[in-house]
């Protein structure tokens, strides 16, 4: 085509460039000529600098990564498009095309993120020169430096990035398994902790396990809790490692502890002298960081200079709950920002203090210290299901937020959660949550409930010996016996005088009659008391006449206070009621808090009439069979029923007439419940023409449809993020299976109740596939679990569960998720999984069957067994 005077463009991999010998004259443009310069010379810290990192200027990757409307950090991790983007040009850069010493290279640089040739060197024996110059030129994906030859890769952006392209990685690591060890070596020894536990999955990662335990502290503070764990079973096949048996002791209860939601025991880590090694320290700080949820007393505290980094920042975090728990909030929070969170609550140690400066945030109304993406990426690390034993403290700022902010969204998720700790959990969180609960039920009107909930949260604070807790426990449940008419008593001597105390007195002052107001004196003490504006907040609004004569009686320099904070308050309420992804136009937020309809009605994980606020007495509701009819009436079509169809399902037993007249006495029980609350509500409409019977839904919210719109919505839309939001307003909805009435004749509640079982299932689900697809590994796996625990015989659920697991680089758990279904399938069905479990566990035909076989042996033998 040349010789014929044709014009041509072709292109060619850098490695096949010889070929252009051949042509006498031509034009060549490298990669680096490509690269999009408008973002490859950005060096600001807005959203172009990050959009620099993650991209490196390719346009590939930088048409995948839009910009966010509000200009701050991208989440790569959520973009499906830069994700898949990214895959490709991973897969690409390691081709078998490249020679072996270029691969190495390439290798090397991808583990490690970036470095210098120095790195490299390390890393992958050699750096030939001629190599680097061609990465500078031809592969702008590493960024390699004219001169210096340092590098960095978008996969050093985030370590997760890493479980993406791991299937890319494994490949070239089984080929150059040197390399990766190498790579390992050196990022152990540099403290990049994080980073190895994503690689030592990786072949060649193996060899080097014994770090896990040599450094056990260090990657259970980057949350490899599983990691550790399965280190620590297995150490005998780790030649040469010799560990003191304190130091495997220590090591298997604080694993357990940070693992699990058992409690720790009082010995763990009080036998720890100041002397020991840095990293016994930092497994025993481990160890008390885990007591302070369950209110323990801490050990006598280190001096910072005998610590490491981890150790102090674990240090501090412990001080600062004891701080807390005391009342002293402005203290935690000097303390806070003198030991300031360095990388944004990516380890489990940051992320602690990160939250414990959120949570004095909220308790001191001051503006936003911690960005909103550091917070949540807190609690996602805190989260995650290998630290269940820390989840604890996530619960604690889901408590306060709601409160603070008053957040009725957040209420339901609240009440589960104090339903929860009522039965069980670690007593700091169970105080906390009462405390909690009480201030909503105040806010909702549910006064005797909340009386009770404070005497039990004073009970449980006092016997843990959270005496701040068990004080404002106290004062709320003289709030809620004043608001349902007691006479408080006259001033109390014992009261500190603190910050809480102050704010306590005002407050009792203005539940005493109007004559013993003078009580409160204001000229004593102007200052406004800093640590306990919270509680006026709190008790300011929504509390009918107290709120109103404690705005009266508050002093000038306290008011002023008040004055400041609570717009504050309002504008972050605001905020955190319009997330994004969750509808926030005016019918999505009377149906999310219940405006516009006065009368509340649960059936998922228990039964309850709420009218106004108020909850109905179920005593009430026992008679004439009323619960099992309202029940009934719910869960139909349209909310209604013929009369015949009423008795069928409730009074089987007696003829139609007998039938009829029982049920216009129930509705007549149900009219009085209501009427008690407010008079002029009507749940029912009567037909004579159809004799039907039917409830008003225009007054009624029942959250049964509510669950169903959301589940349905989250198994049938097409957008991962709809879904996902879909799929955790269902989870927070679905507390527990359908409340079978005591009668239920025709079993239509029983039927209704395995429909909704099923379709949770199907939300969780689709809300698992959609959480993976944007990257959200922690959120898919809790959802795939969630489906699991409802039909554990689900082979959808098990295939999103494996799914999230392997891309989360938990590839043990996902195998041994994969065979205890295939066992249970076997001797159910006597049959192996499908081909679509066994591709999405990475189980070949061959494997597949023998496991299968394996299996089968199993259940014979047991078969047999059981017939000798």
């Amino acid at each position: 085509m040349w010789e014929a005077g044709v014009h041509t463009v072709f292109s060619l991999p850098p490695e096949g460039s010889q070929l252009l010998d051949a042509l006498p004259e031509c034009s060549c443009v490298t990669a680096s000529d490509l690269v999009v310069r408008t973002v490859a010379e950005i060096e600001s810290g807005d959203f172009s600098y990050w959009r620099r990192r993650y991209t490196k200027g390719v346009p590939s990757l930088v048409e995948a990564l839009p910009p966010n409307p509000d200009g701050t950090r991208p989440n790569p991790i959520k973009c499906a498009p830069y994700l898949d983007a990214l895959q490709d040009l991973v897969g690409k850069s390691l081709r078998l095309t490249l020679s072996d010493d270029e691969l190495r290279m390439r290798l090397a640089m991808l583990l490690l993120g970036h470095g210098s040739s120095y790195d490299l060197e390390i890393a992958a024996g050699f750096v030939p020169k001629e190599i680097l110059e061609g990465l500078r030129t031809n592969a702008p994906f590493f960024e390699v430096g004219v001169s210096t030859g340092s590098f960095s890769c978008p996969l050093d952006a985030d370590d997760a990035l890493l479980e993406v392209c791991q299937s890319h990685l494994n490949a070239s690591c089984a080929l150059f398994p040197d390399v990766c060890d190498a790579v390992i070596g050196l990022l152990a020894a540099r403290g990049r902790y994080g980073r190895v536990a994503s690689l030592l999955e990786l072949p060649g990662g193996q060899r080097r396990k014994n770090l896990l335990l040599v450094h056990a502290s260090s990657f259970l503070d980057a949350g490899a809790v599983d990691a550790v764990r399965s280190a620590a079973c297995e150490l005998a096949p780790y030649p040469g490692l010799e560990l003191a048996e304190g130091h495997i002791r220590l090591l298997d209860a604080v694993v357990g502890a940070l693992g699990e939601r058992a409690a720790l025991t009082e010995a763990v880590g009080a036998t720890i002298s100041d002397n020991a090694p840095a990293e016994l320290l930092d497994l025993s700080l481990f160890a008390e960081a885990r007591k302070a949820l369950g209110a323990r007393r801490p050990r006598e505290p280190l001096s910072l200079d005998r610590l490491d980094a981890l150790g102090r920042r674990l240090l501090v975090h412990i001080e600062a709950c004891g701080l807390m728990a005391e009342g002293r909030l402005s203290a935690a929070t000097r303390l806070l920002i003198a030991n300031p969170c360095d990388d944004g609550g990516r380890s489990v140690s940051e992320a602690l203090l990160t939250i414990d400066a959120e949570i004095t945030r909220l308790l001191l109304c001051d503006a936003s210290s911690a960005s909103a993406q550091s917070v949540e990426r807190a609690i996602d690390v805190l989260s995650s299901p290998e630290l269940a034993g820390l989840e604890g403290y996530t619960s604690c700022l889901e408590v306060i937020r709601a409160v603070i902010l008053s957040d009725e969204g957040a209420y339901p998720e609240v009440e589960q959660l104090v339903s929860r700790a009522e039965r069980a959990g670690d007593r700091l969180v169970q105080a906390l949550s009462l405390v909690g609960g009480t201030v909503i039920d105040l806010r909702r009107r549910a006064l005797a409930r909340a009386s009770v909930r404070a005497e039990l949260a004073a009970a449980v604070a006092s016997g843990a010996g959270l005496g701040y807790i068990a004080r404002v426990a106290t004062l709320l449940g003289e709030v809620a016996r004043f608001l349902l008419g007691e006479a408080p008593r006259a001033g109390r001597d014992d009261v500190p005088q603190d910050d809480l105390g102050r704010a306590s007195a005002l407050v009792r002052a203005a539940m005493l009659v109007e004559e013993d107001v003078v009580l409160f004196d204001e000229g004593e003490d102007m200052e406004p008391p800093r640590d306990a504006v919270w509680l006026l907040l709190v008790l300011g609004e929504g509390m009918g006449a107290l709120s109103a004569r404690l705005d009266e009686m508050l002093p000038l320099a306290w008011r002023h206070a008040l004055m400041i904070a609570r717009p504050r308050w309002r504008d972050e309420a605001l905020g955190a009621r319009e997330a994004p992804g969750i509808d926030t136009g005016p019918d999505a937020a009377a149906s999310r808090h219940g405006h516009g309809a006065p009368i509340e009605i649960r059936l998922l994980g228990g039964f309850s009439v709420t009218v106004r606020g108020q909850r109905v007495p179920d005593g009430e509701l026992e008679h004439r069979n009323a619960k099992s009819m309202l029940e009934y009436l719910l869960l139909r079509r349209g909310a209604t029923a013929k009369r015949y169809q009423i008795v069928e399902q409730v009074w089987p037993e007696a003829d139609y007439g007998m039938g009829f007249n029982r049920a216009y006495q129930a509705t007549s029980t149900l009219r009085a419940a209501i009427a008690k609350i407010d008079s002029d509500l009507d749940p029912f409409v009567l037909s004579r023409a159809t004799k039907a019977v039917s409830l008003d839904m225009g007054i009624i919210r029942c959250d049964v449809d509510e669950f169903r719109a959301c589940a349905r919505e989250a198994a049938d839309t097409g957008d991962d993020a709809r879904a996902v939001a879909m799929a955790r307003r269902a989870e927070r909805l679905y507390v527990g299976d359908l409340y079978v009435p005591p009668v239920d004749a025709t079993g239509y509640v029983m039927t209704t109740r395995d429909e909704l079982r099923r379709l949770y299932g199907d939300a969780m689900v689709a809300g698992s596939d959609a959480a993976l697809r944007l990257g959200k590994k922690r959120t898919a796996t809790r959802l795939a679990m969630n489906a699991l625990t409802s039909d554990d015989m689900r082979e959808d659920a098990v295939v999103s569960m494996v799914r999230a697991l392997r891309a989360s680089g938990r590839n043990v758990e996902a195998d041994r998720q994969y065979q205890r279904y295939a066992r249970r399938l076997m001797q159910s069905a006597n049959r192996p999984p499908s081909r679509l479990l066994r591709r999405a566990a990475g189980i070949g035909e061959e494997r597949g069957r023998r496991l299968s076989d394996e299996s089968s042996v199993e259940v014979t033998f047991k078969e047999r067994s059981c017939a000798s």
